[in-house]
């Protein structure tokens, strides 16, 4: 078998491999029941989503993924104020649900699983269909990018395989 036909395979095999990931996470996604979550950020200067996200510009999205979710950030030093606060809507959590407290920073996060559940300060489990979403996923999932990376993967591939095709062997 040629060079040429070794790399066309290798190339095809990258590109199944991409759709079928793709594919994957889709039917993850569509699995859960779709729900709404408040969806905004706020900080010390902007404490709209902490005090009252439902006054936010666009204050909720639906929600396919498992958990609606909180994370709220304070400097340890000065307890009691929110420094950050993001409320999504995501597969998991980079850390279990409840408090994480470091030298610098006191961190909270929560899950559940219900309409508009993810209210509240952020520093106590909201209410409304039990959490425990945290876990050891070392990133955060942004709802829409299995559709751009499977059409990134696949102009990859694609443009791969031109190469491979245009090469004077």
């Amino acid at each position: 078998m040629s060079r040429r036909i070794r790399l066309l395979f290798v190339a095809a095999a990258l590109l199944a491999a991409t759709a079928h990931r793709a594919a994957a996470d889709d039917s993850v996604q569509s699995a859960a029941a779709v729900k709404s979550c408040y969806t905004c950020m706020g900080n010390q200067d902007d404490n709209t989503c902490l005090l009252a996200p439902e006054k936010e510009a666009q204050p909720f999205m639906k929600c396919t993924r498992k958990y609606c979710t909180i994370i709220r950030e304070e400097y340890t030093e000065n307890p009691g104020v929110a420094v950050t606060i993001t409320r999504g809507c995501e597969v998991k959590l980079p850390h279990p649900d409840g408090k994480e407290v470091t030298d610098q920073y006191t961190r909270y996060y929560w899950t559940c699983t219900s309409n508009l559940c993810n209210t509240g300060d952020g520093t106590h489990a909201p209410a409304g269909g039990g959490g425990g979403g945290g876990g050891d996923v070392k990133y955060v999932l942004v709802e829409g990018c299995g559709v751009a990376a499977l059409r990134g993967g696949l102009l990859t591939v694609a443009g791969l395989a031109l190469l491979l095709l245009l090469q004077p062997w």
